[in-house]
């Protein structure tokens, strides 16, 4: 299935360099060559970035945990919430020891080599 995805995206590619005398087998070389590099490329300018973005998150995510929280006690002065309010302080009081890992096992093997 993959193959005739391919296929149908890059013979067009490769009817044009028909037209302009590159010989087929080259043209379909120089498509590969052109998506491992790009794909390389991403690999290596992308992942780095959003490695140290999930890192800094994952550092960070204890301080936004206290902002929601301090945030869910406001609106838990509001009656409405009152009667639902213990049980999502318990869910946000455990969330700082759960988040990191959880985090962790998202990203574990992300961008590695």
């Amino acid at each position: 299935i993959v193959s005739l995805i391919l296929f149908y995206l890059f013979n067009p590619i490769v009817n044009m360099m028909e037209r302009y005398r590159i010989p087929r087998v080259a043209g379909i070389s120089i498509i590969y060559l052109a998506v491992v590099g790009v794909i390389t490329l991403i690999d290596n300018l992308l992942i780095p970035i959003i490695g140290s973005q999930v890192d800094s998150l994952v550092k960070n995510s204890p301080q936004y945990l206290e902002k929601l929280i301090n945030s869910i006690d406001k609106i838990a002065n509001n009656t409405f919430f009152s009667s639902y309010y213990s049980q999502i302080n318990d869910r946000l009081n455990s969330l700082p020891n759960k988040i990191p890992s959880m985090l962790s096992e998202f990203t574990d093997g992300f961008g590695s080599k």
